[in-house]
């Protein structure tokens, strides 16, 4: 279709370039036999070329006597002209030897060749016509055409014959024919019996360069308009395929956030079921198990997470928290989640921060735990010796504004260059045997990378600066709380600081870290290797701190003579993992301090050591401690409408022994008639993918119930998208808790609307 139309537009620019083009010949005579014909070229030729006029004007003009078919006759011309002052040059002279010669046009729709009148005015030359005898059948020629070519010379050729019978021109019709240049399109002819292109007369024809120049326009323009019509085709044809292609991912993304999201409801029912287990104090035989199962949940929990991540930041749809945080809280919580994994693999995992740096933060602590979380994990995971080190220190401050530096450095088994490069790309591992070997998806670094840029930093993976290893450096952006803070830890009392302290290790790391968070408060600091060069040394300490690896039972005598010896508060620097193996020591430490710690962390030690400060409730009590203001609520009853029989489970489980009835519906449609049949209902869980009726309607429903308008109604589902929680807050829903749920966040949330 489009070939079609670019020949027919060619066709069209052809004819008008060429519409007002034209040559011309003059027609000096017409003969009936070709005989005749030929004696008269041969005369008119001679007689013609007498002239040195003729011979000039044609050595520069190239224009030749022909003679030629022409219907039933024979013509004699003298062709072509394409300059109208030199066709009337020829026309005087050839009109001195037949007076009858007149100007016929080749191809013309315009009057490019009109000749001047005597009067001056223009008038166009018109074929002559006259009576066309015919001739006898035997004296008719074959219709051939001959030229006589005249050399480019002064001296014409000699008179052979002088033919006197002539026809009278003004009896005779004279026919056109065409001469065109090779190098031409064919134009149009004035006979269909004229000669075809190529004939003997055509051959001395040359036509104007202009010719050539407008034929590679043409061309140039016709693969223009060619490749313009394909291209924009191809486009189309592209923009199509591209918007379906839209479609099907955006499906795709659906579909798969969808599907990790269902797979949060039978993880919800792992964890909880081993809550309850630990909870009802089962025996050390099945102690193991269980905690194997509640890591195995854990971490496939981890996975799911990341993949909806995944899912969220292809769709752009992760935002971020601007909410008042405090660092170390966030380190902490870090320590006490990756510590065990650590300690597991007998590897150290320290963190440092900067002296300077403030302590509370405006921004998204749960992603730069995540990111850190991501990091750590990977590098505890690649770390067989040695430790995993953090540090925290500030690039830039302007205002308000404060740029850190988070530095994440191991001894691993390291990366080579082309391994560093791919660090961050999507599902990338850096040998298929390291996946076997190691486990992951690859999926972590990537998702920590766009959580790093969306809050405007930027990371990069290098080699360790000691040894083997890698490093993982990134930068974040955040708000100060309190830019005016100038001291950020203080010590209740100067008594408290400018002590001495000797540290019991050997670990550089270990000692360094510890030595930077004391001379903070100017602390003398020295270090020893054993407990056994303490005795040697005559100088006073007010802190002694012991690394649980140099503690076993040869060092108890040494710690009762030191203790008898000198007034010195002893430390031990434990793991959380040895500590909940060894919950009682042979000997009575002044204090003890889980390792990685704080630099708040050190104050309350100080605290707790010089002063009647009381210490802080340990974060395992929590739980219990909710529980119990459970138990001490009024008799209340609760709605909870769940498909999944297990979850059910759970939940009964979870509020076990406390005054709380729990009525259960399977689905959204039991949800609403249970509602209207209770009277008594003060909170109603509703999950809100259910069989039959989902969450959305029930809710819907029951809330145009009278006495349901100001019952608390909360979500439950593992769907987390922004776009769901709109839906949720849209049906008159309170508040969303995600499956599957901590179980403080479900207590908190009962004790919030129950007491």
């Amino acid at each position: 279709m489009i070939l079609r139309q670019l020949f027919f537009l060619l066709f069209f620019l052809t004819t008008s370039l060429y519409g007002g083009y034209s040559y011309k010949k003059i027609i000096v005579a017409s003969f009936p036999t070709q005989q005749h014909a030929d004696r008269a070229l041969e005369d008119i030729t001679n007689r013609l070329y007498e002239n040195e006029t003729i011979v000039m004007l044609q050595s520069e003009h190239h224009f030749d006597v022909i003679s030629r078919a022409s219907g039933n006759y024979f013509i004699v011309t003298v062709e072509p002209f394409q300059n109208r002052a030199v066709l009337q040059q020829v026309l005087d002279v050839v009109r001195g030897i037949k007076k009858d010669a007149f100007v016929n046009r080749f191809v013309s729709d315009t009057d490019l060749f009109a000749i001047q009148s005597d009067a001056g005015s223009v008038d166009m030359i018109q074929p002559a016509t006259i009576p066309s005898p015919t001739p006898p059948p035997e004296e008719v020629p074959e219709t051939v055409a001959t030229t006589l070519t005249v050399p480019k010379s002064s001296k014409p050729p000699e008179v052979s014959e002088i033919v006197a019978s002539t026809i009278d021109s003004t009896n005779t019709r004279v026919e056109t024919s065409s001469t065109p240049d090779k190098t031409l399109l064919p134009p149009l002819q004035d006979d269909a019996e004229a000669p075809l292109p190529g004939s003997a007369q055509c051959e001395n024809v040359q036509m104007p360069a202009i010719s050539l120049v407008a034929l590679v326009l043409l061309a140039v323009l016709f693969v223009l308009l060619y490749m313009y019509f394909y291209f924009r085709k191809r486009m189309i044809k592209l923009s199509t395929e591209n918007t379906e292609l839209k479609k099907l991912m955006h499906h795709k993304d659906e579909v798969f956030a969808k599907s990790i999201h269902e797979l949060r409801t039978p993880i919800h029912g792992i964890i909880g079921m081993t809550h309850l287990l630990k909870e009802s104090g089962v025996s050390e035989l099945y102690t193991t198990p269980i905690e194997k199962i509640s890591k195995a949940s854990d971490r496939m929990l981890q996975l799911i997470n990341d993949f909806l991540d995944f899912s969220k930041l292809g769709a752009n749809k992760i935002e971020l928290e601007h909410i008042e945080f405090d660092l170390n809280d966030v380190l902490e919580s870090l320590s006490d989640n990756i510590g065990i994994e650590a300690n597991k693999k007998g590897i150290d995992f320290l963190y440092q921060v900067e002296s300077s740096l403030p302590k509370k933060y405006i921004g998204d602590p749960l992603r730069i735990s995540q990111i850190l979380l991501n990091l750590i994990s990977n590098a505890i995971k690649f770390t067989l010796k040695g430790g995993v080190y953090l540090t925290i220190k500030e690039c830039a401050r302007e205002d308000t504004l404060i740029t850190l530096e988070f530095e994440v450095e191991d001894s691993g088994i390291g990366l080579s260059q082309d391994q560093i490069e791919s660090a961050f790309t999507l599902f990338s591992q850096t040998e298929s045997s390291t996946s076997r070997v190691y486990g992951g998806t690859g999926l972590g670094l990537a998702i920590s990378k766009e959580l790093v840029e969306l809050m405007g930093g930027q990371i990069r993976c290098q080699k360790a600066r000691k040894g083997e290893g890698a490093c993982f450096v990134f930068t974040i952006e955040l708000q100060m709380y309190d830019p005016n803070e100038q001291r950020i830890y203080r010590l209740p009392s100067k008594s408290m600081m400018f002590k001495r302290a000797l540290i019991i290790d050997t670990n550089e790391q270990n000692i360094e870290f510890l030595t930077l968070k004391l001379e903070y408060f100017h602390y003398n600091v020295v270090t020893l290797a054993s407990l056994a060069e303490v005795t040697k040394k005559e100088t006073h300490f007010d802190l002694l701190f012991l690394d649980e690896m140099y503690f076993d039972e040869r060092s108890i005598g040494y710690l009762n003579s030191i203790k008898a010896s000198y007034a010195v508060k002893i430390i031990l620097l434990e793991t959380l993992y040895n500590k909940m193996k060894n919950t009682k020591l042979p000997f009575e430490f002044d204090c003890k301090i889980i390792k990685p710690f704080s630099q708040q962390r050190i104050v309350d030690m100080v605290i707790e050591l010089y002063s009647d400060a009381t210490p802080k409730v340990e974060a395992d009590k929590v739980e219990v401690t909710l529980k119990e203001q459970l138990l001490q609520l009024s008799p209340s009853t609760i709605l909870l409408a769940e498909d999944n029989e297990i979850n059910q489970k759970v939940i009964l489980g979870l509020l076990r022994k406390t005054p709380i009835k729990v009525i259960i519906a399977d689905n959204g449609e039991e949800a609403v008639t249970k509602a209207r049949e209770h009277h008594d209902i003060t909170l109603i869980f509703m999950d809100l993918s259910m069989p039959i009726m989902d969450g959305f309607e029930a809710t819907r429903q029951i809330k145009q119930m009278s006495r349901y308008e100001e019952v608390p109604i909360v979500a439950l589902s593992a769907n987390v998208m922004s776009e769901e929680l709109e839906k949720i807050l849209g049906v008159g829903m309170e508040e969303y808790l995600p499956k599957p749920f901590e179980m403080d966040a479900f207590y908190k949330l009962l004790l919030r609307y129950l007491a």
